[in-house]
C-alpha cells in the first residue's frame, strides 16, 4: 500500500513539472532577416535577425559611420509586439513596438528611454 501510495504522488510531482515547460510557439515572423537601421542619434547602417521559434529576437547591428557593433535583442510575441534592448558601446536603451509584415519581410519603429527611437527595415532571407 505504501509503495502504491508513493508511486502515485510521484506521478502527480512529475506530472506538475511537466507543465513548467515552456510550449512550442510557431511565431510567423520566424526567420533570418537582413536589412536596414535608422537610428535618431544619428546612427545607420545595415541589420541582420534572427527570429526563433518562440519569440526570441537577436540582431546584429552596425553603425556605417562610426564602424560600430550594436545590438537590437529582446522579444517578439506572434503579433509582432517587441520588448527588447538597443545597444552601441556607451549607449544602451530600453525599446518596445510592433513589427509589422511588408511585402519582403517586416518593418517597425521602436521607442525607448529618453526620447531614443530606432526604426528597422529587413528582408526575410
Amino acid at each position: 500500500m505504501r509503495v502504491a501510495l508513493l508511486i502515485l504522488i510521484v506521478g502527480f510531482v512529475a506530472g506538475g513539472c511537466a507543465g513548467i515547460v515552456a510550449p512550442f510557439v510557431n511565431n510567423p515572423y520566424a526567420g533570418t532577416y537582413n536589412g536596414n537601421f535608422v537610428a535618431n542619434d544619428g546612427r545607420t547602417g545595415p541589420a541582420t535577425f534572427q527570429l526563433t521559434n518562440i519569440g526570441n529576437v537577436f540582431g546584429n547591428l552596425t553603425d556605417t559611420a562610426t564602424n560600430q557593433a550594436g545590438t537590437l535583442n529582446g522579444s517578439m510575441d506572434t503579433k509582432g509586439v517587441f520588448n527588447g534592448t538597443a545597444a552601441f558601446p556607451g549607449s544602451s536603451h530600453a525599446v518596445s513596438g510592433t513589427f509589422s509584415k511588408s511585402l519582403t519581410g517586416i518593418t517597425g519603429t521602436f521607442n525607448g528611454t529618453g526620447g531614443y527611437s530606432i526604426s528597422v527595415d529587413v528582408n526575410k532571407q
